[in-house]
């Protein structure tokens, strides 16, 4: 599909938003796209996603080396024989296009890719192209993974390149609209905060790839939100169980819904739940996951569950944002193993002896 991929990179586009052209090449994508398998439409959704983010970064580079000639275009060649090699195929339009194009173009084909499955959501091609488009951004994510830290320039191209699957998964973050900030909650339940505080795919992708958790695993995670976790763990290692804890009732009937179109409701569930009540234990898992879910109290009850379980048998905790550091603080003489941060430093890995 890579030549499919090139052929509607170099369509005609002048990409000034007007409607009329934007149409006009969403047509012609859905036209050269609309009779591909679930592996092919997989393949271009994960490099038009990955392209859109690399073209932000790459227009950032270029100015910062605008003033030696020829810099920049040393310094492409050498990413396409590295950290851009999947991307290669199309290493003449990175020179010769404008990027901001193949960036709004890129960015068009994905929500094409989208718009085709998501028009026959009972069809067998959704599943398929679910897992399918799961498993190449697991590939990427492994491959790329590599150049994190040695790659200043390109460490966030891939965080929200793959959003447009809340969509596709059927994701719909306005059931947060009427909510209202009670400020006597004690938890953060972060109110019509939408995508920006959902875990980003790629965070969860790195850390089952740090972790490597055995087949037969069980995955809980504490705070859920809208189950991107889940899905992640559902479709990329359904020999997994996982259950996904959040308090707001509404994340967790439409996190569960979510799922069951997914065809995940054998392995994965959310359950809605209170988890600073002192009459709550958290059930024995093999892994556990929290991206900044609690108020301080709420944390120092739920480590000290994790605590104890981590003294009965070996578990593994993530975490993510404020988490990791009040959780090595409360684990501190205690016999874990700490591993070394992921993620960008951002991923915190614990595991007990």
């Amino acid at each position: 599909m890579n030549e499919t991929l090139r052929a509607l990179l170099v369509a005609s586009f002048e990409g000034d938003q007007r409607a009329l052209e934007i149409d006009q090449f969403k047509t012609t994508a859905k036209r050269a796209l609309l009779n591909s398998t679930a592996d092919e439409l997989a393949n271009i959704f994960v490099l038009s996603s990955f392209l859109s983010g690399v073209c932000t970064s790459l227009d950032e580079k270029a100015w910062n080396l605008r003033e030696t000639e020829g810099a920049f275009t040393n310094f492409l060649d050498g990413t396409l024989t590295r950290e851009l090699s999947p991307l290669a195929f199309l290493g003449d339009s990175l020179r010769r296009e404008p990027r901001k194009q193949l960036s709004k173009k890129a960015n068009l084909i994905a929500l094409t890719v989208s718009e085709i499955v998501r028009m026959q959501p009972a069809d067998p091609l959704f599943q398929m192209f679910i897992r399918a488009t799961m498993n190449e951004m697991d590939k990427l994510t492994r491959y790329e993974s590599r150049y994190q830290t040695e790659s200043e320039w390109f460490a966030n191209s891939l965080y929200r390149a793959f959003d447009e699957m809340d969509r596709i998964l059927g994701v719909d973050y306005a059931h947060d609209k009427n909510m209202k900030t009670d400020l006597n909650m004690k938890e953060r339940l972060y109110e019509g905060a939408g995508i920006g505080v959902q875990t980003s795919y790629i965070s969860v992708l790195l850390a089952l790839e740090a972790i490597q958790p055995a087949s037969g695993s069980s995955f809980i995670d504490l705070g859920s939100g809208y189950g991107r976790v889940g899905f992640v763990i559902g479709l990329l290692r359904p020999d997994m169980d996982f259950i996904g804890y959040e308090y707001v009732e509404h994340r967790v009937t439409h996190s569960q819904a979510c799922a069951d179109r997914a065809g995940l409701s054998e392995k994965v569930r959310f359950i809605t739940q209170d988890l600073s009540a002192r009459d709550f234990a958290i059930p024995v898992a093999d892994v556990y996951y929290m991206y900044d879910p609690f108020s301080r109290e709420t944390y120092e009850h739920v480590f000290a569950q994790l605590k104890k379980i981590g003294r009965e048998r070996a578990i593994t905790v993530v975490t993510k944002g404020r988490a990791s550091g009040w959780f090595a603080e409360t684990i501190r003489g205690e016999k874990w193993a700490t591993e070394p941060m992921c993620d960008e430093g951002t991923l915190g890995i614990f595991k007990s002896a």
